[in-house]
């Protein structure tokens, strides 16, 4: 991609979810209809007699991403916090002792030109609860709606971006959607 080219997000590719507790790699989580990002942001206003003067804007590394898809049916209950403890097999609840884990999301996004960009929110949690809508013979089936909160990581970041022809470390490129890490894309600071 030329330097001072646009990238004007156009498809959703590829999605992934591993929840906190997992150290396998993360699960194809299904597929995207649409995906919206909202990152937060606080203003700092400076006032003289009553007169803006000054606003810095900050990022705060939290936000919101809603997702509308079709997932993948044990991912959905992981991510919901569905419980068997105490139930037959392949019986599951939902309810007041269920919570909802934290997990990682990471994304392949292109444009229209076909660049590729990876991303990755670190810390994430579904804030809406488990629902479904049917609707008898409907001629398109229903995605699920999501509803993420995104909060920091240990580094302040509740997001990450890489255009993919930027990254010239391979192994990130190559790991971003499988076992996407904050440290995996931070620099080594201990060789000065």
């Amino acid at each position: 991609m030329k330097s001072g080219q646009e990238f004007s997000t156009y498809a959703l590719k590829q999605m992934s979810i591993k929840l906190a507790e997992e150290t396998g790699p993360s699960t194809p989580a299904g597929a995207v209809g649409t995906f919206e990002e909202s990152m937060t942001t606080r203003q700092i206003i400076k006032k003289y007699e009553g007169i803006e003067r000054k606003k810095v804007v900050k990022p705060t590394g939290t936000g919101s991403v809603t997702i509308a898809m079709h997932m993948a049916y044990e991912l959905y209950r992981q991510v919901f916090g569905y419980l068997s403890e105490g139930l037959i097999d392949g019986v599951y609840g939902y309810g007041e002792d269920s919570t909802h884990p934290p997990f990682q999301i990471t994304a392949l996004v292109l444009d229209e030109n076909d660049n590729e960009m990876l991303i990755a929110y670190p810390r994430c949690v579904i804030e809406n609860g488990s629902a479904k809508n049917i609707e008898n013979a409907a001629e398109e089936v229903a995605q699920i709606n999501l509803t993420v909160t995104v909060m920091p990581d240990d580094y302040g970041n509740g997001k990450y971006e890489a255009l993919k022809e930027d990254v010239q470390d391979a192994t990130v490129v190559s790991t971003w959607l499988t076992n996407f890490s904050p440290e995996l894309v931070r620099k080594d600071v201990s060789n000065g």
